[in-house]
């Protein structure tokens, strides 16, 4: 009778198992960095989650790129009026 009791509790525990790694899937990167510092502190433990985690986290070079490309470069009125109100001449 302990066997059916132990196999069933081994199943049971497996099926959770699973269901939590769904939930924690779902979260995005700086959610799993929040769930990891409220259960077990800012920086403490979990090192290689949280560099994994820190690299997704940071934008890479295209995405630099792509933020720098879209600026548009002042026009030399809009920075000659802007000098200009600076130094406090209209």
């Amino acid at each position: 009778m302990g066997r059916n009791n132990s196999r069933y509790r081994r199943e049971q525990c497996r099926e959770d198992a699973v269901a939590r790694q769904q939930a924690y899937d779902k979260l995005s990167a700086q959610q799993r960095l929040d769930l990891i510092d409220a259960r077990l502190g800012k920086g403490i433990g979990a090192t290689r989650e949280r560099a994994r985690l820190a690299l997704i986290l940071q934008p890479t070079e295209d995405q630099i790129a792509k933020d720098d490309s879209g600026k548009k470069p002042p026009k030399k009125r809009e920075a000659r009026k802007r000098r200009n109100k600076k130094r406090g001449n209209r």
